[in-house]
């Protein structure tokens, strides 16, 4: 060892490194970390990392990187540190200067690689983990990797390639998982089924229970759905009241609560999961009082905000929610939902007028799609689309986390679809997109015209068939920008119906007093509404034994 600035004993790094090869971490850090010598400190880092103890960890990593600040090595242990911890643009900054100093540690470039996927960058996680392959071909972590990336990019049949060849080398339940995943957006649920099984048999988590979950409630089988619930473990009880909420089962939810209250009370969560159960309850003190026993908990749960502010309007306390949501905009400007409460606490307020985030106009459009390439008219391609479409609807039941009521949901992204009769949807959506943006201008006074460039990228794409007595609940598109809706077969209710009308402006909770919608639009095959994703929207249901498809799509700035 050469000698560094500080104390240390080459004797003493010597039997705290021992320690730490015979993973006797305990030993390890409290030997090492009183070495000031960067090898000694970036193990009693790890060390400290391995008991959970991340301020000492952190500690030791920063001392030994003051000792050496090139030493490619501490840069790569501190960067895992950080991504274990979630932190993620830190991790990202150790890496990328590890790899400055030793652009070949491979360590490092895997941990580059995982942050860009927990930033969903996955193209360029693509590129990195394709680039470490190259490197070391045997590599299962990086294997597994790109065939995450392949499934998020919307390559399924090349992800289960490579998840099957992996565990084909050996099973384990992450690999199964993910398989199952894959399979499941392809439809293959009789051979995702067993891979979800062994995935949640061995490892049990939040992931692998609601995944399963949905797929014995999609495909119909609520006794299975039951007893998976049922058999959960304790440490997944808030998972599995969120589903049991999901799936419109109030009752079970409350009585799971109120069984588990002992330990969801103590938690920021289980208080969030109170008040989401009291608000469909109609009990909204007691909704608002377990929110803010949430946020006393957590002041940074945003679950905990969004389930005070919505009792509050319920409770027609407008003013406070004005109050609470306008530093939050101000600490996450883009997002949705706060949005949407800002809007609905000045409407409470009569402030509608003068409101910008009312959106009558010009903010909700209608447009027909140009005929598109391919074809001779709209009816001619919708008939066509229609008919492509419904052999993509495999599943018997609405899909859990979604406001679709009596109806299904294709499993699979359609942005991932390379058939013509897709592509071509999608070329024909340019022009009216193009025509939305250009009329809302670019004015900062309204939040979605605010982020308008002038360009877009699709951020996701989906079909929708509601049958008999079908419909949305009112919700809005967090992830989104600017969000959509595009008929192809609506059935004729008459001119005096509003069945499968799409409205906005009416939220999914009861206001006091009630705010009803703003704008109504009928549905008509051909006609493409264009709106921003915060804004409410819903649908009345269908009437009859018919079916109405709908293929609609969220957009984010180019």
């Amino acid at each position: 060892m050469t000698k560094q600035n500080g104390k240390f004993s080459q004797k003493t790094i010597q039997l705290g490194l021992d320690a730490f090869r015979k993973q006797d971490f305990e030993n390890a850090y409290l030997v090492l970390s009183t070495q000031d010598h960067p090898v000694a400190l970036n193990a009693a880092g790890v060390s400290a990392q391995r008991l959970s103890r991340f301020d000492d960890a952190s500690n030791c990593f920063e001392r030994a990187s003051t000792l050496a600040p090139k030493d490619a090595n501490v840069l790569n242990n501190w960067g895992h540190f950080e991504l274990e911890r979630g932190e993620i643009l830190s991790a990202r900054d150790k890496f990328q200067a590890a790899l400055s100093f030793s652009p070949d540690l491979t360590a490092a470039r895997i941990g580059l690689a995982k942050t860009l996927m927990a930033e969903e960058e996955w193209g360029q996680a693509k590129i990195a983990w394709s680039d470490i392959l190259a490197a070391t071909p045997n590599s299962r972590v990086a294997f597994y990797g790109l065939a995450t990336c392949f499934l998020e990019l919307g390559d399924t049949h090349q992800a289960i390639e490579g998840f099957e060849k992996l565990i084909s080398a050996g099973r384990q339940p992450e690999i199964a998982f993910m398989l199952g995943r894959a399979l499941l957006e392809l439809g293959e649920f009789g051979k995702a089924e067993p891979e979800l099984l062994f995935a949640h048999a061995s490892t049990p988590s939040e992931y692998t229970l609601r995944t399963l979950a949905s797929l014995y409630w999609m495909t119909d089988r609520r006794e299975k759905f039951d007893q998976l619930l049922s058999a959960s473990p304790n440490e997944l009880i808030a998972e599995r009241i969120k589903l049991l909420l999901e799936a419109d089962l109030v009752p079970d939810a409350d009585a799971t609560w109120r069984e588990s209250s002992a330990l969801l009370s103590q938690s920021s969560n289980g208080q969030v999961l109170r008040s989401l159960i009291a608000q469909k309850l109609d009990q909204i003190p007691l909704a608002q009082d377990a929110a803010r026993k949430a946020i006393s908990l957590d002041q940074g749960n945003d679950a905990a905000w969004d389930a005070l502010i919505i009792s509050e309007l319920m409770s027609g306390n407008a003013q406070r929610v004005f109050e609470m949501v306008t530093p939050l905009r101000k600490s996450r400007p883009v997002a949705q939902n706060w949005i949407a409460y800002s809007a609905d606490a000045e409407r409470l307020l009569d402030r509608d007028l003068e409101n910008p985030l009312a959106c009558k106009s010009p903010w909700i459009q209608a447009h027909q799609i140009p005929v598109p390439n391919g074809y001779k008219t709209l009816s001619d391609f919708n008939a066509a689309f229609s008919e492509y479409l419904l052999a993509q609807h495999k599943l018997e039941r609405r899909p859990l986390e979604q406001s679709l009521r009596g109806g299904t949901q294709t499993t699979r992204s359609l942005l991932a679809d390379k058939s013509e009769i897709v592509r071509a949807y999608i070329e024909a959506l340019d022009k009216p997109i193009q025509d939305y943006l250009f009329s809302i201008g670019t004015s900062n006074d309204h939040p979605t015209s605010a982020r308008n460039r002038g360009e877009y990228s699709f951020s996701g794409m989906w079909s929708v068939r509601l049958l008999e007595q079908g419909y949305h609940e009112s919700h809005i598109h967090p992830e989104g920008w600017i969000s959509s809706a595009y008929y192809i077969k609506v059935p004729d209710f008459g001119a005096d119906s509003k069945a499968g009308w799409i409205y906005f402006g009416k939220p999914p909770y009861q206001t006091s007093p009630s705010l009803e919608p703003l704008k109504w639009i009928k549905p008509e095959a051909g006609r493409l509404v264009l709106f921003p994703s915060f804004m409410w929207h819903g649908t009345v249901p269908i009437e009859g034994p018919v079916e109405r498809i709908t293929a609609p799509f969220d957009l984010m700035p180019g």
